[in-house]
């Protein structure tokens, strides 16, 4: 079991469910502020448990700044992130991985 802890990207498959925010994110929706756990017990086989916590206003963030969650008018100030997920990831058959999440 591997624990990792801190800002951290959280990519998994094509990028289409955590990577890829909204057209107007860019960036901001590659990284998190995370806990990851990383259990490799099981043959060919990969699960990751993660939780996020990213406030509006991050104090340890490089640039220090107000994050902009959706680049659109409006858009809601004090809004705070979190969530967590499993992410299992299988390659026994060679040619065609399966992977499988619940976030």
């Amino acid at each position: 079991m591997d624990l990792i802890l801190g800002r951290q990207e959280l990519s998994y498959g094509t990028g289409k469910v955590i990577y890829d925010g909204t057209p107007g994110d860019g960036s901001r929706t590659y990284y998190f502020n995370a806990v990851k756990a990383v259990y490799t017990g099981v043959e060919d086989t990969t699960i990751d448990f993660f939780g996020i916590y990213n406030p509006s206003e991050d104090e340890l963030a490089l640039n220090g700044s107000d994050r902009d969650l959706g680049n659109y008018p409006g858009a809601r100030d004090g809004v705070t992130e979190r969530g967590g997920g499993i992410y299992m990831m299988n390659q026994s058959i060679e040619r065609m991985s399966f992977e499988t999440y619940l976030i």
